[in-house]
């Protein structure tokens, strides 16, 4: 080794420093490199070191061969023992080398034998700008018209949590050995490498260079143990490194200091190391690690994630630790649709065939027609009407022939501020694109120069449903209060009316003919229908005939009776006594009174038509 070569190398090959090397791997240090790897290529391992990589590269280079070089023979001789004991081959297709040599003073090998040149923190050893840039005119000599040259480099390292000071005391400490010899605005040679490889020669055409970054997460507690194990061997009377933080003018204090952060650094509990980071890379990570978030994010009862905060620029993230389970496959199975819900809602057929025709053709047609990327992949039914007509049925009628999961939101989980339902709508679209589907309930009342909060709340609705992508249902029975610029975007208004004496009693039979399906022997199915025309003159909407016969089939079952028409009876006479109440409430207060008092409350149905991404 020349004396210009040694001096520029620093750390020695104690065996803390080969406890390092031999950790890694062809997969953990070139995985950028194996895709491009063929059977039959010759490769070039320079400055090998204790031979992992190298010898992971000969399970690629099946059929060809590999060559590791180093200019230490001491640590070619662990390479050596390593590949015996893989039963690595030293001749022959798949066969691994070790030799020793000095790529600064000329690699003993022809021009062009190689496919591939690899080079893993080699250049960080090499002051720029001349050594590196002989070395690498070397490697460029030795390989082939076409072939690869891949190196990687260290470039940076944070040590999480930052109160333990590691970031000055180690890692300060070790860019201050790396830039010894260079001037103070000066890079590292492992930092220049694209410039270096242009200036070399590799470039000259332009677009051949292609720069990569990977990371080393260093934790758990036999990790951070076996790491400060290290560093403290490193630091050591008698080690080469301890020598090189000497040289550089690191007082035996600062050492001091740093062995006990190094200690207290493997004792806490969540602490990590990141290393090998190229510096945006590292600034975004040190930034995730940083950022202290004091709001717990709100989760379901007896959610046992665990949750991370962090931010990466402008960008709030949170990384979710899912808790480990056993999936019980035996219980998934295919969903039953229900196609006969569409069939059994009670409104004009004319109705029903426009709804089933558009959503049909939505799902079918997923293409755009509007100019911005995002927008106007949506369609917007409007269901207007009164209460119990037929609205939200229709919409979960959609959701069984179209075979999409509903999910239901009430408004009380989505909010009134503005802020808070832009995050709700977010989240529910976010969840309804991995399940196919969504559903919310909003307030939508038209915007007003005096209210502001509500004004914001109908302005980040439109925003969300201007780039929803799927079909959206709304649903009130207060359209006329509706902003102006939610009506501008609804393709079709379909107004439910109330209900007639036909559809009454049509809705009556539908409910009969499914209990007699469920329940045949405790329902007198024939006296409920010898009534069916005294039950559809009953002024009631469909919500309250379900509600009706489930109150009376409670009644039946609480006298040990059979389901029949008399109980039915009982429980519209009692209720009907308050629906007269409302109505004649209704005719003493004004409509603002009853807005007021009795609030003002809009839904809407969304619904996924594309298949799951």
């Amino acid at each position: 080794m020349s004396k210009q070569t040694q001096s520029s190398y620093k750390q020695g090959y104690s065996k803390y420093t080969l406890a390092t090397q031999q950790l890694r791997t062809a997969e953990t240090n070139a995985a950028f490199l194996l895709p491009h790897i063929e059977k039959g290529d010759r490769i070039l391992d320079v400055g090998c070191g204790p031979g992992t990589i190298t010898i992971g590269f000969s399970k690629y280079a099946s059929e060809g061969s590999v060559i590791g070089i180093d200019i230490s023979a001491e640590v070619l001789q662990t390479a050596k023992e390593s590949a015996a004991k893989a039963n690595v081959p030293t001749e022959g297709p798949g066969s691994v080398v070790f030799e020793q040599g000095n790529i600064l003073e000329g690699l003993p090998y022809p021009d062009d034998t190689f496919d591939i040149v690899y080079a893993s923190q080699v250049f960080g050893h090499f002051p720029p700008p001349d050594i590196p840039l002989r070395a690498l005119a070397e490697m460029r000599r030795v390989l082939k018209p076409g072939g690869i040259l891949a190196t990687r480099d260290a470039a940076d390292q944070h040590f999480y949590p930052r109160s333990l000071d590691l970031d000055r005391l180690w890692v300060h400490n070790f860019h201050r050995v790396a830039r010894l010899k260079l001037a103070p605005d000066e890079d590292p040679t492992s930092t220049r490498m694209p410039e270096l490889l242009r200036r070399a020669g590799f470039d000259a055409d332009g677009g051949k260079v292609v720069v990569g970054a990977s990371t080393t997460v260093y934790s758990g507690a036999e990790t951070r143990k076996w790491l400060a194990w290290r560093a403290k061997g490193h630091l050591q009377h008698g080690d080469e490194f301890r020598q090189s933080w000497l040289d550089a003018g690191i007082t035996e204090e600062v050492i001091q200091e740093t062995l006990v952060a190094v200690e207290k650094w493997a004792n806490t509990d969540d602490a990590c190391g990141i290393g090998w980071a190229l510096p945006i890379e590292m600034a975004a990570a040190t930034a995730m690690l940083d950022e202290v978030h004091t709001d717990d994010l709100l989760a379901q009862q007896n959610d046992h994630n665990a949750y991370v905060f962090g931010k990466v620029g402008n960008h709030n993230t949170v990384i979710a630790c899912l808790p480990s389970a056993d999936l019980y496959v035996d219980y998934i199975y295919d969903i039953d649709w229900n196609k006969q819900a569409f069939k059994d809602l009670v409104v004009d057929d004319e109705i029903k065939e426009l709804v089933q025709a558009l959503v049909t053709k939505q799902i079918a047609t997923r293409k755009s027609t509007d100019s911005i990327s995002g927008k106007g992949n949506s369609l917007i039914l409007l269901l207007h009407g009164a209460p119990g007509t037929g609205k939200t049925f229709t919409a979960e009628g959609v959701a069984e022939f179209a075979e999409k999961p509903l999910f239901r939101v009430t408004c009380g989980d989505v909010g009134i501020e503005a802020t808070e339902v832009e995050k709700y709508l977010q989240a529910a679209f976010s969840l309804g694109k991995l399940w196919d589907c969504d559903e919310a309930d909003v307030f939508l009342e038209e915007r007003d120069v005096r209210d502001l909060n509500r004004n914001a709340l109908v302005s980040v609705f439109l925003r969300a449903i201007e780039y929803h992508d799927g079909i959206l249902i709304p649903t009130s029975n207060r359209v006329g209060t509706f902003d102006e610029a939610f009506k501008s975007r609804i393709q079709l208004v379909l107004h439910y009316e109330n209900l007639t004496f036909g559809q009454r009693r049509k809705i009556w039979l539908n409910f009969m003919t499914r209990l007699k399906l469920v329940d045949a022997e405790n329902v007198d199915y024939d006296d409920i229908l010898d009534h069916l025309e005294d039950l559809g003159k009953v002024d009631i909407n469909g919500r309250e005939i379900r509600n009706a016969i489930t109150i009376a089939r409670q009644l039946a079952q609480f006298k040990d009776e059979k389901f029949r028409y008399s109980h039915l009876h009982q429980v519209i006479r009692v209720s009907g006594k308050f629906g007269k109440y409302l109505k004649d409430l209704r005719d003493f207060l004004t409509e603002d009174h009853i807005k007021h008092d009795l609030g003002v409350h809009h839904s809407y149905h969304l619904r996924r038509s594309n298949s799951m991404s």
